[in-house]
């Protein structure tokens, strides 16, 4: 049996989506084991003087809970 769990979380970065996706997935990754899957639900963009200063992604993110690792 396996259990699988879903967490919302924002990426962020001054360069890219891609960035702020990728950025994301290596934070969430350093607390959060066993992921299996995320989805990309929304992408916008800070913007500040005219000019794009920060894109923005938010993220679902579903990850296998470690049952074994619980019940010790």
């Amino acid at each position: 049996m396996s259990i699988k769990k879903i967490i919302q979380i924002q990426g962020t970065s001054q360069t890219s989506f891609d960035d702020a996706i990728k950025s994301a997935l290596c934070e969430a990754s350093k607390s959060i084991y066993n992921i299996n899957n995320m989805t990309i639900k929304n992408l916008s963009c800070n913007v500040f003087d005219n000019k794009i200063s920060e894109y923005v992604a938010d993220i679902s993110i579903t990850f296998t809970v470690d049952l074994e690792r619980i019940n010790k």
